[in-house]
């Protein structure tokens, strides 16, 4: 298993703004995959996920 979650993180961090994640949103996105679902959807959630975060510091920046 643990080469195989080795291979979702590299692919998504190549990818995705993977890296940019907190790591439980990674833990998230490895467990998403290993329970089935598609690439490209986990990518496509990793991106909005990554946004959001980037959205919230930014907000959080401009109010101080």
């Amino acid at each position: 298993m643990t080469m195989k979650t080795d291979a979702v993180r590299r692919q998504l961090s190549l990818h995705t703004p993977f890296d940019r994640l907190k790591r439980t949103d990674q833990k998230k996105a490895i467990n998403r995959f290993l329970e089935g679902e598609s690439f490209d959807s986990i990518a496509r959630k990793v991106s909005q996920w990554a946004e959001a975060s980037n959205k919230k510091a930014s907000t959080a920046a401009n109010s101080q």
